[in-house]
């Protein structure tokens, strides 16, 4: 799992120009976050990214009303847990 994460982290992916493909990406790690609490596979630098990107998802989680918006909330959710 480990090397997924830190390949999702560290690809153009999670910087791609196209904000649906972000959110996806950070949809998955949230996913394989979730799984692996408390024990993280990855360090502390990747996960930091990773959360920055996660956190910036949260953005437009006011517009209900987005085809995204239960996208957003999930991994709200997961990072709550």
């Amino acid at each position: 799992v480990a090397p997924l994460v830190t390949h999702l982290a560290r690809s153009s992916l999670l910087r791609h120009e196209e904000g649906d493909v972000r959110l996806l990406v950070i949809t998955c790690i949230s996913e394989i976050t979730r799984i692996t609490t408390p024990s993280f596979p990855y360090d502390d630098t990747i996960m930091e990214e990773v959360y920055e990107f996660m956190i910036g998802s949260f953005q437009k989680l006011w517009d209900i009303t987005n085809p995204h918006f239960d996208k957003r909330v999930k991994v709200l959710k997961n990072m709550a847990k």
